[in-house]
């Protein structure tokens, strides 16, 4: 296997991770082989083992890279707002920017397929950790508003559901009227968050 400087590895491991991100977000993980990351990064196809384990590592590495900056920004978004409503409604704004502008994961919650090669590869383990990152920050905004009595007090796992629900329209933005996107998705963002308020949110527990 061949060997690497220091230096070498840093600066080849980091354009694997570029070429990676643009190659999973372009044409997906099954497409994308080991000679596409390899060839661009200037090593051979054995030479990639030296940095990642598998295809499915890198992808990995790309998530876990990603999600903890996410999640703090989601977290950011949904606790700023006094506001329940608000708060819920802004979550879902900074979501779909999330979508908007990240591609890679903008794929992974359009293909969920590809998540569950990755699992299959790497373990349910080192998976749930980009998981954790993403979706912590979000479970415990949902138990702290529900015990303040801000939101209604359903499962949190089913009201967590409602949130990504609510994103669909963001992955299918072709199909709607481009001129009143915008305003689709406030609205729609809007709607769930007055559906997803107890009523006695605008009176907050102390």
């Amino acid at each position: 296997m061949p060997s690497f400087s220091s230096a070498e590895r840093e600066r080849i491991t980091s354009r694997l991770r570029v070429v990676g991100a643009e190659l999973f977000a372009r044409q997906g993980l099954r497409k994308t082989t080991l000679e596409d990351l390899a060839r661009p990064a200037g090593i051979s196809k054995a030479g990639f083992y030296s940095f990642f384990d598998s295809k499915e590592a890198l992808f990995l590495d790309l998530m876990l890279e990603q999600a903890e900056d996410i999640g703090s920004r989601l977290a950011a978004a949904a606790t700023g707002p006094a506001d329940a409503r608000e708060g819920i409604a802004a979550l879902l704004r900074e979501i779909a920017t999330v979508l908007d502008t990240n591609p890679l994961y903008r794929r992974l919650l359009a293909n969920p397929e590809e998540l569950r090669a990755v699992r299959a590869r790497m373990g349910d383990a080192e998976v749930d950790r980009a998981s954790r990152a993403l979706l912590q920050p979000l479970s415990r905004f949902i138990e702290s508003a529900q015990r303040e009595g801000r939101i209604v007090s359903a499962d949190p796992g089913a009201v967590l559901g409602v949130l990504r629900a609510a994103l669909l329209p963001v992955l299918h933005r072709d199909e709607l009227d481009p001129d009143a996107h915008t305003d689709t998705l406030d609205l729609l963002f809007r709607t769930i968050a007055v559906g997803l308020t107890a009523p006695e949110a605008e009176n907050p527990v102390p």
